[in-house]
């Protein structure tokens, strides 16, 4: 069976390195963008079974970013968690009314991120 594929669109270089690292282990194949322009244009090309996004981003942030994939007819099944330092529930109320999927906030036990993407995309939640 094929890896599952997640897209991380984040513009923090070091997190992008850790989380990578740590899907990889995980037996996940990672795509990266580092800005949601660059997030939207690879979901266009390689779909995605499962996207991390993060809110604050260069140019357009997280939720322009989560509105357009959800409107976009093949990528708004694909489950978008969005991982961010936002703290605030108003943060995770918009992005939950965007239509995110889930919400973890940083920073966070790698294993909780883990779960979640697990929950997902696992062979029992197929996309």
């Amino acid at each position: 069976m094929p890896k599952k594929k997640i897209l991380l669109i984040d513009d923090d270089q070091d997190f992008v390195d850790m989380l990578t690292d740590l899907m990889v282990a995980n037996g996940y194949d990672v795509l990266v963008a580092n800005s949601g322009e660059e997030g939207i244009a690879k979901c266009k090309e390689n779909i995605p079974d499962l996207i991390l996004l993060d809110i604050m981003l260069p140019q357009i942030d997280g939720f322009e970013v989560l509105y357009t994939l959800r409107n976009l007819h093949n990528i708004k099944a694909i489950p978008i968690i969005m991982v961010t330092g936002k703290t605030e529930m108003e943060s995770f109320f918009q992005a939950k009314g965007f239509g995110a999927t889930d919400y973890i906030m940083k920073p966070f036990h790698p294993e909780d991120l883990v779960a979640l993407v697990t929950k997902h995309i696992s062979p029992e939640n197929p996309v």
